[in-house]
């Protein structure tokens, strides 16, 4: 903001001086053009500006064993058990320490001799466009105290060309409570046929729950994702 400020400056012309007897000089007052003098005042902008994070597309759904049937009893589908002889999903019980590491209910493997089981699910991708380089970022919330626990949480993705199979991993590990396992793996192609989210199990002996599955898609383009229109997804 530009603020003129000024101060009248007089002139006298001539300067006025007395000669005794001779004629008498009357000052002439001229007036001098006011300059404004500028003063600058700093803007300083209010707004902070902040990055938006780019959000990834959630693959699976019923990721928190939520799902109920009509009846009110828990729901696994769309994911498949194989091999799966007493594990089961488990809601919390009032009176009782909570299984679930979020909302009510948590997927439980109970371990055993020569335990081989999986509880797998098919992504859901119709319409969705994939390219080279994008991002799978794949995890559960494990729950895993004894010291034998054996399993693995793994990500398969086939391809319509040539392009091998993507594969990714991670491996259970001890836990005090509930521990994200999560890892990340790239899409070697964008022509993609199917990407299958699972999680085995082959521990000897004691339970080991998990909660929270998640299967994120991010486009290494950055640009906008088309959502899929899921149902049921939570």
């Amino acid at each position: 903001t530009i603020t003129p400020t000024y101060t009248p400056t007089l002139t006298l012309t001539p300067s006025a001086t007395y000669t005794p007897g001779g004629p008498t000089i009357t000052p002439t007052v001229i007036s001098t053009t006011a300059m404004p003098t500028p003063t600058n005042t700093a803007i300083v902008p209010s707004a902070t500006p902040t990055a938006t994070p780019i959000a990834g597309v959630e693959l699976l759904i019923n990721t928190g064993f939520e799902a109920k049937t009509s009846d009110g009893s828990p729901e696994l589908p769309p994911w498949v058990l194989k091999l799966g002889t007493s594990d089961k999903i488990k809601c919390n019980k009032a009176g009782k320490p909570p299984v679930a590491q979020a909302g009510e209910c948590a997927f439980q493997f109970k371990g055993s001799v020569g335990e081989n089981s999986k509880l797998e699910q098919t992504a859901v991708i119709t319409g969705l466009a994939f390219a080279a380089g994008d991002a799978l970022n794949f995890g559960v919330q494990a729950d895993a105290k004894d010291t034998s626990v054996l399993g693995k949480v793994k990500v398969t993705v086939k391809y319509t060309d040539a392009t091998p199979k993507t594969k990714a991993s991670v491996d259970f590990i001890q836990t005090t409570g509930y521990q994200a396992l999560s890892g990340s793996t790239p899409l070697a192609s964008g022509a993609v046929a199917k990407i299958k989210f699972s999680i085995v199990h082959q521990s000897p002996a004691s339970k080991v729950r998990v909660d929270s599955a998640s299967l994120l898609w991010f486009n290494n383009g950055g640009s906008l994702l088309a959502l899929p229109k899921l149902m049921g997804q939570g």
